[in-house]
């Protein structure tokens, strides 16, 4: 939220009550992308999965997805994704 205030040109939606905001590489989402944590759970996850040996996937390397930021307050039930 602090860097929301800090950053108000960034986009929001709904406009009347903004929940999901159009932040995708903030310096905070960074750094817990790249905590040694999300690497280790991403690994355990991927080893959850099989492949066939033809199949043009990897397993074994991970992709870091960047998704927008939600802020949800408690009991919101108003907006759904």
């Amino acid at each position: 939220e602090d860097y929301i205030k800090q950053n108000p040109n960034t986009k929001a939606f709904p406009k009347d009550k903004p929940v999901v905001y159009e932040l995708y590489w903030s310096p905070s989402q960074i750094r817990a992308r790249a905590n040694y944590r999300v690497a280790e759970t991403l690994a355990f996850a991927n080893s959850l999965w099989h492949a066939s040996p033809s199949t043009h996937i990897s397993l074994s390397e991970n992709i870091i997805y960047a998704d927008r930021l939600r802020i949800r307050q408690p009991g919101d039930t108003e907006f759904a994704l």
